[in-house]
């Protein structure tokens, strides 16, 4: 295929079979500067037991990696959840070792790379409990995505706690209607931590926080 596409640009097939490598070479060195050690993941999860406040969320945005980078495809869903104050963590930033950790816990064997991330990057949050939901964007048709979106579901049911959403994408997918559930799972996951976050202050505590709501949403009103 690679071949045949070159063949159009140049009849050298030396050139070709240059480009090719040189390509595979730029996308090999792409996907290990993506991926996170796992110090670093570690030091990520950390971060929210450490005073983010009640309203930082973490979610693993779960999907192929051309879907997660690719600005019209995704909705530009990176950007809009970082917009929205929400820390992010993408399937393709996990360590290796923790994606072979989590496929040995499985009964079946996953051949697809980018489906073996997407499975084994929800697995483990699913385990660890150390981020506020899981957002899986897929393709349409994929046959892959539609394997790995049943696996994360059918482990995603024993966590009913944990919130899970996932969005198909396609030429056909309105915008609108694609940001109106982003922004509707960001606010439940926002308002589950709230929740939550009160529960541990105190009553001087509980005052204090609703006097400095008062005020940014005065600010916010200006």
């Amino acid at each position: 295929l690679f071949f045949k596409a070159g063949w159009k640009i140049t009849k050298n097939p030396f050139k070709i079979l240059m480009a090719i490598a040189k390509a595979r070479k730029k996308h090999q060195q792409f996907k290990q500067k993506q991926i996170w050690s796992r110090e670093k993941l570690e030091a990520w999860e950390n971060k929210a037991f450490s005073g983010d406040g009640p309203e930082k969320v973490k979610v693993a945005l779960l999907g192929h990696s051309y879907v997660i980078n690719d600005p019209v495809l995704s909705f530009n869903t990176l950007k809009k959840l970082r917009e929205m104050d929400v820390e992010v963590v993408s399937s393709e930033q996990i360590p290796e070792e923790i994606i072979n950790e989590q496929m040995k816990k499985l009964h079946s064997t996953l051949y697809f790379e980018e489906e073996r991330k997407i499975v084994g990057t929800a697995l483990y949050f699913l385990e660890s409990g150390t981020i506020d939901g899981l957002l899986q964007l897929i393709p349409f048709p994929c046959g892959p995505s539609a394997i790995s979106s049943e696996i994360v579901l059918h482990h995603a049911k024993k966590r009913p706690e944990f919130p899970v959403i996932q969005l198909v994408v396609d030429d056909n997918t309105g915008e609108a209607g694609f940001l109106t559930r982003l922004e509707a799972f960001v606010m439940t996951m926002k308002r589950k931590k709230f929740l939550k976050f009160k529960k541990g202050l105190s009553t001087e505590q509980l005052t204090l926080l609703a006097s400095k709501t008062s005020e940014e949403s005065a600010v916010k009103a200006q």
